[in-house]
């Protein structure tokens, strides 16, 4: 049934099928286990919307996150492809969508090439806006990738302080991912500075302590 509506949408709508197609890739990543078409689908998607548009960028941002993922690339070019995604500001401005998606990729893609300045620069760019426009929500995702970039670099205090902030923020305002990833990494810095009692807490806290 899925696929005669979709088969009828892209007859109908074809721009609207393109669209909803990379709203699909982009945001498969997000789900519980990776689908194992994730990288051809997301490379033919690239290679078939306009180039130069947010849609591509995004989708190619989510090439070199898959690529840093699995290593199966030099990280020194695959930094730079997430760099090039991001070099004219169109991702920067992204709040939604494909877009928004594509602009976190590259975050991520830099954090795992750790190519921690150049990311730092991005997230202050990034910050920066999300403040001028109210952007609560990205503001609290964005501790996700401080935290990381903390870990990463060794400073398990900061990773700690960064992490307790944003769950703070998420008992009043729920931003999706944000909370899941801030407890992961609080417990990671937990254990790592042996704050086992700690750590157990916060899972049974933020409802991870079971399965």
């Amino acid at each position: 049934l899925l696929a005669a509506a979709a088969s009828a949408l892209r007859e109908a709508a074809p721009e609207r099928a393109r669209r909803l197609e990379v709203e699909c890739a982009m945001h498969s990543v997000y789900l519980p286990v990776l689908p194992v078409d994730i990288g051809p689908r997301t490379a033919a998607l690239a290679a078939a919307v306009e180039r130069g548009s947010v849609a591509e960028k995004s989708l190619r941002a989510q090439l070199a996150a898959l690529d840093a993922a699995v290593g199966m690339r030099p990280a020194v070019e695959v930094a730079e492809l997430a760099l090039l995604t991001l070099q004219d500001g169109q991702l920067l401005a992204e709040f939604r969508g494909a877009g928004w998606a594509g602009f976190h990729c590259a975050l991520a893609t830099l954090i795992n090439c750790e190519r921690l300045d150049e990311c730092d620069e991005w997230l202050g760019r990034r910050e920066e806006l999300a403040t001028r426009i109210g952007a609560r929500p990205e503001l609290r995702g964005l501790v996700a990738h401080r935290t990381r970039i903390a870990r990463v670099r060794g400073d398990l205090a900061a990773v700690v302080d960064e992490a307790r902030s944003a769950l703070q923020e998420e008992g009043a305002f729920r931003c999706g991912i944000a909370g899941p990833l801030a407890v992961a990494q609080l417990v990671f810095a937990l254990v790592k500075r042996g704050e086992l009692d700690e750590a157990e807490d916060v899972l049974s806290l933020h409802g991870f302590a079971e399965g």
